[in-house]
């Protein structure tokens, strides 16, 4: 295994902690390091339990090097890398932590080691230790009678009274590039074909942590060369480049359907969301030269979708995120069919569909009025169809947001309902059922009675004239083709929640 053949034994070789490195050298130069014990605390994979390890043959080492490393040739190095020194004991908190386990390591105290000051005791994963098994320690601790060194991943779970009379050693997170170096070292010692990209991609997949890369890697490299290609197929991120396509194909449904049935057959609809929107702010980032994670990034097409959108590709980042939890495959096929813009119409906001209000916006011919389906907001302000002005029935608040217009004509009211104020009802009852049978009946001729006004959908029998086939004009129904997309999603929206 690459991650144990591999390992630091000594502390140049530890990636960087080199705050940490400098405060150990300086102990063991100074013959302090046995006044105290020790905690290295941080994520895992990051070099805690090697970093105890090393301190503790320097310790022990009878040849300790100038800068403080252990010379690993002298008997209690080999010792202790064989785990046959009787000085160092290293043990599993996880399944050896009980309180039972500590007192017997405790009583061993009362024997000494000849040619070494003290005992040393490495504990891993020390936050599964209970209290009870803590407090055995404490008093040896508190005494100095061992140096005990705590390895764990939640220094939280760390009594107070041992990390009071502890050295805290912080574990940082190692960044990419010290971690690319020395894994390009493996590789070429290894003799494994690789890109770096390929290289960068598992290392952020495992969110820099050395062993999870090195044994990623390392079984990868048993299929071959390390490319792009294998890493997505190994990684599970053989779906990134679609979503790429699927923002480039948004506003095609004829694209955009296909690529999205294709992704939700592999993934749920909110992983699909999610991984949208993380493609589009990575386009952003790529850009922008912010730091991208590689394994969600597909450098041509974030290009592509970044000169479609420009900078607006963080809204449709926001638009997706803001989907939800409980998006569904049919939301996000309704949201690439919607999407007409190109980059300076990004996507709606998902709360401009959920509840509506229904506003009075002059036509500019005749007295005609038409109504205007829009977000609610506490106060609207309506554009006039033809001349963009403010309505007076509504321009008594200050605006704060614009409402999307209806292009055409689709429930005519003779006079938009007032505004109030307090809680209002959603959806259908800002239309009330005679207004709406009666004004859809003066533009488009009778509605049948039972359509359900009261509630309106695509179901509604109202006629609309056509042209017909001498010139005249005739009756047909209307269809749900014959809405504006607003007003049909709005239909779809009361029929679906308002009652």
């Amino acid at each position: 295994m690459w991650d144990t053949r591999y390992r630091p034994l000594v502390f140049s070789d530890v990636l960087g902690q080199e705050g940490s490195v400098r405060v150990l050298r300086s102990r063991l130069k100074k013959d302090e390091a046995f006044n105290t014990s020790y905690i290295f605390a941080g994520g895992h994979g990051s070099g805690k339990t090697t970093l105890a390890r090393i301190l503790a043959r320097a310790m022990l080492c009878q040849q300790l090097l100038p800068d403080g490393d252990p010379c690993n040739v002298c008997d209690h190095c080999q010792a202790c890398l064989s785990e046959t020194m009787v000085a160092f004991t290293e043990l599993d908190a996880a399944s050896q932590g009980t309180t039972s386990d500590m007192r017997q390591l405790v009583e061993h105290l009362s024997y000494d080691v000849p040619g070494v000051k003290r005992r040393i005791y490495l504990l891993d994963e020390a936050h599964r230790m209970s209290r009870d098994a803590q407090d055995v320690l404490l008093k040896p601790i508190e005494d100095k009678r061992v140096v005990v060194l705590f390895c764990t991943t939640e220094f939280g779970t760390i009594r107070d009274t041992i990390s009071s009379r502890c050295e805290v050693q912080e574990i940082r997170k190692i960044q990419k590039e010290d971690i690319l170096t020395r894994v390009q070292l493996i590789l070429n010692k290894e003799a494994v074909e690789y890109q770096d990209d390929a290289v960068l991609m598992v290392i952020d997949h495992a969110r820099g942590h050395v062993r999870d890369v090195l044994n990623q890697l390392e079984t990868i490299a048993q299929l071959g060369p390390i490319t792009v290609e294998a890493v997505r197929e190994r990684l599970g991120l053989a779906l990134v480049p679609l979503f790429y396509d699927i923002l480039l194909a948004l506003g095609s449904p004829a694209q955009a359907i296909p690529l999205l049935d294709t992704a939700c057959e592999r993934l749920s609809a909110p992983q699909v969301a999610t991984g949208l929107a993380e493609a589009a702010m990575n386009s952003f980032r790529h850009a922008n030269g912010i730091h991208t994670d590689f394994s969600q990034l597909d450098h041509q097409r974030a290009a592509l979708v970044f000169s479609r959108f420009g900078n607006h590709v963080t809204d449709v980042a926001r638009y997706f995120l803001g989907l939800g939890s409980y998006v569904t495959r049919l939301d996000l096929i309704c949201a690439a069919v919607a999407f007409t813009g190109s980059g300076s119409a990004p996507l709606p906001s998902p709360a401009a569909v959920p509840p509506v209000v229904v506003v009075s916006a002059p036509l500019g011919i005749g007295a005609q009025s038409v109504a205007v389906v829009a977000p609610h907001q506490p106060s609207v302000q309506a554009h006039s169809l033809v001349a963009g002005e403010v309505s007076p029935a509504v321009a008594k608040e200050p605006p704060t947001q614009d409402v999307p217009v209806v292009p055409q004509a689709v429930v005519p009211l003779a006079a938009a309902p007032a505004a109030t104020s307090g809680p209002r009802k959603p959806y259908v009852d800002y239309v009330p059922e005679a207004a709406y049978e009666e004004e859809v009946g003066k533009l488009t001729g009778p509605v049948a009675k039972g359509g359900g006004h009261s509630n309106p959908g695509p179901s509604a029998k109202a006629l609309k004239p056509v042209p017909g086939p001498r010139g005249g004009t005739e009756s047909a129904a209307i269809t749900p083709e014959d809405f504006t997309p607003i007003f049909y999603e709005y239909l779809k929206g009361a029929t679906s929640y308002g009652k």
